[in-house]
């Protein structure tokens, strides 16, 4: 039979198992407060933030203004800037996001004036530290507006005076900046003062990254940030990240960039209407079989507009690869405008962990790119 202290123990670590696990599967859940009755939609997003410097947002929900309230339910996989924004409204409003609980007033005419009710304890010592840098930030600005009459008036002892008080409160800033990391080095928003710094200074940026939590070390942010601080050279080698999308082949299937992520893949951008894409085609057919002894997949994305001349075309011509239609997202943006491109035909060449290799490639030295990536 078990003892009592046998017992006791027992029923703590389960408890303690049952909390850590509990903890670790907390999400978000945001509620917002809105005075409205129309159809509009309003978008939630985290920030995304990458190894090589690239950041962007994506979105992960979206709900109609219809009625008073809008509930936002999920989990982040890692604290991020939260976005809520309209797609056909100017202005968004950010937030520190976190998997914790929010009461969220929403500001329909001015989004970026939207306020925070609610939320985890990071956001109050965020406020606290606006306004502190407001204050400085005044301060320097009057002095440089000083600084400038001075000069206008070939005062230099006045200019003087005020420069000197515009590099004090400079200096106060960034000593603000630095004691903020310090004092929250489990803080996600200490990640994001490190580009705040008004003179960086190496060295007393090395302390504090040095001092920051293990969690905070591991975030993209703080991948990043370690490379930028001490192996500035590794940044070079780093590659841009290939754009995630989600579009439909030929029969309605719908295909994904992580469907393709243990391989290269190779996606090219086409219509049926542009005659050096059909060349283009025409030739990537030739070298298809020999494509086939590497580890490679290829992906064909049209931007007809006509869907039913697309769907003719590859009936009556064998394009043995994939066959995806781009098509704008909720951002009203294609696949295609994501890479910043408005003519056709465009390649880009992908490695099996996202990374862009290489874009625009001739299809003779496919192999060669791959072997050397």
């Amino acid at each position: 039979m078990m003892n009592r202290k046998t017992l006791f123990l027992s029923l703590f670590l389960l408890f303690a198992f049952s909390t850590v696990s509990f903890s670790q599967s907390k999400g978000y859940r945001i509620e917002i407060h809105v005075e409205a009755d129309s159809n509009e939609t309003l978008y939630l997003a985290t920030e995304d933030y990458y190894l090589n410097g690239q950041t962007g947002y994506t979105v992960i929900d979206s709900a109609s203004l219809a009625g008073d309230r809008i509930i936002f339910e999920g989990v982040l996989e890692h604290p991020s800037m939260g976005r809520l924004f309209f797609k056909n409204r100017k202005g968004l409003f950010l937030f520190l996001f976190y998997n914790e609980d929010y009461i969220i007033d929403l500001n329909l005419e001015r989004i970026w004036e939207t306020k925070v009710l609610s939320g985890p304890a990071d956001l109050d010592k965020e406020e606290e530290y606006r306004k502190s840098k407001r204050r400085l930030a005044d301060k320097m600005n009057e002095a440089s507006d000083m600084l400038e009459i001075a000069r206008e008036h070939k005062n230099d002892t006045m200019a003087h005076h005020f420069l000197e008080e515009n590099l004090f409160y400079q200096k106060e800033m960034d000593n603000l900046t630095a004691a903020f990391i310090r004092n929250n080095s489990r803080s996600f928003a200490s990640l994001l003062k490190f580009r705040q710094f008004l003179v960086p200074e190496e060295e007393r940026q090395k302390v504090l990254y040095q001092g920051l939590s293990d969690n905070n070390k591991e975030h993209p942010v703080g991948r990043r940030l370690y490379h930028e601080l001490f192996q500035k050279d590794s940044l070079a080698t780093f590659k841009p990240f290939a754009f995630p999308f989600k579009l439909l082949d030929d029969t309605g299937t719908s295909y994904t960039l992580d469907r393709f992520k243990d391989s290269y893949l190779f996606i090219n951008f086409w219509a049926i209407w542009c005659d050096p894409c059909i060349q283009q085609v025409s030739n990537y057919n030739k070298y298809y079989q020999k494509w086939q002894d590497q580890p490679l997949q290829i992906v064909g994305i049209s931007i007809d507009q006509d869907k039913e001349a697309w769907l003719s075309f590859l009936e009556l011509n064998e394009l043995p690869w994939i066959n995806l239609i781009d098509r704008k997202d909720e951002n009203g943006w294609s696949l295609l405008d994501y890479y910043g491109k408005k003519q056709i035909p465009f390649n880009v060449l992908i490695n099996p962990e996202g990374e862009i290799v290489a874009t625009n490639v001739n299809p003779e030295d496919l192999d060669t790119l791959i072997s050397k990536d």
